[in-house]
């Protein structure tokens, strides 16, 4: 990874943790700082990482052990959950700059150029996750390596990483296919799709063990999460209409018919729209390079075009899933890997539409931490 890479990672974090000291600095209390950091789905990594999981139906059986686990370490060694969340952002902050090595190496071995274009990954708003106290960097981290190693043929790596992927969240699955298109015997090329199921049936076993549900992370979520969980053919179409609806029209409704009173409404829904476009439309021109026969006999002529195609597919299966089934203001978050590959594969842009895009990423990835800090409007 050349410096001016590892320079610019850096600086992303630093602009996320600036925003986080100047948040308390004049806009909260330091006292505050235990609460901050657990709004949505971080609460639940950190009672994960005080209690465990319980021997009864609770919400933090729907996430997966891997990030908790470590967290629970930490706080069973110092009993302080300060130090705790302290650690996952330094933990999760030090990922990243790992990802971006990894992504870096990955678009390199692609015969890419990635002069800029991994500058536009590195700067994408959406990897604030990746310094907070969610599993989105540990998540990127192994769902690279995945890519890295299958592309060098390292499959046994790639297996492991995929293995680990899954451990940290469910949708680690869809990995599986990837290796129908390794270059093995098709019994071993079988087996091996079935390695990243495995963390999600054994955790989902452990969780019969404790509770005699199963699977207990589907009945978890929706039970405490029903709206994202429709089960009809009507509720699934509503509620994927009204994801398309959040996503692409909310902001036009806000800005010409009904202008909320809190600005920060507006920001999220315009974030939400400029980037899930940027994320869904880039890879439009390369889907008419791929060759239907090669999908369906599961053989590519080299492990590059594999890896392509198959980012591509996981990027939009992916979505449609969570259109469907996920909640419309974490998308984009979803798909961060497959993002985060696809930018970085796209022809170079041109230099004033780069520096116009980067300049409006720098600008959301502060406001999206200030947001996230403050607390009121959900953005993860």
């Amino acid at each position: 990874m050349n410096k001016t890479a590892l320079n610019n990672t850096i600086i992303s974090r630093t602009i996320i943790f600036s925003c986080i000291i100047i948040h308390f600095m004049f806009f909260s209390d330091f006292k505050l700082f235990t609460w901050t950091f657990t709004h949505w789905d971080a609460s639940y990594y950190l009672g994960i990482a005080q209690y465990w999981y319980p021997s009864s139906l609770h919400p933090n059986w729907a996430f997966l052990p891997l990030f908790p686990c470590v967290l629970r370490i930490i706080f069973l060694i110092t009993r302080n959950l300060f130090f705790t969340e302290i650690f996952g952002l330094v933990l999760n902050s030090c990922t990243f700059i790992l990802s971006s090595y990894v992504l870096y190496q990955l678009t390199k071995s692609l015969n890419k150029d990635i002069k800029n274009n991994v500058l536009i990954a590195i700067f994408f708003p959406t990897t604030v996750f990746c310094s907070l106290i969610y599993t989105e960097s540990i998540f990127l981290f192994f769902t690279l390596l995945t890519f890295l190693f299958f592309l060098r043929e390292k499959y046994g790596k790639s297996l492991l990483s995929s293995f680990l992927a899954s451990l940290t969240r469910a949708n680690g699955i869809l990995l599986g296919p990837l290796y129908l298109y390794a270059k093995k015997p098709i019994k071993i090329r079988v087996l091996m799709t079935f390695i990243p199921f495995l963390p999600f049936l054994l955790f989902n076993l452990y969780g019969y063990y404790l509770t005699g549900l199963f699977p207990i992370t589907e009945i978890s979520r929706m039970t405490f999460w029903p709206d994202n969980h429709p089960t009809t053919i009507h509720d699934k179409m509503c509620h994927a209409f009204y994801s398309l609806y959040i996503i692409f029209a909310r902001i036009f409704v806000f800005t010409f018919i009904e202008p909320p009173n809190n600005l920060y409404i507006i920001l999220v829904h315009l974030y939400l729209f400029i980037f899930t476009t940027l994320a869904l439309v880039s890879p439009l021109r390369s889907i008419r390079k791929i060759r239907l026969k090669n999908v369906l006999t599961f053989s590519f002529e080299t492990s590059e075009e594999t890896v392509l195609t198959y980012n591509t597919a996981l990027l939009y299966a992916s979505s449609t899933l969570y259109l469907v089934y996920g909640n419309p203001y974490s998308l984009i978050r979803y798909l961060l890997p497959s993002i985060l590959v696809v930018i970085t594969t796209q022809k170079p842009l041109k230099r004033k539409i780069f520096t116009l895009l980067l300049t409006i990423e720098i600008i959301f990835l502060g406001l999206l931490t200030i947001i996230y800090l403050d607390g009121q409007i959900f953005i993860g």
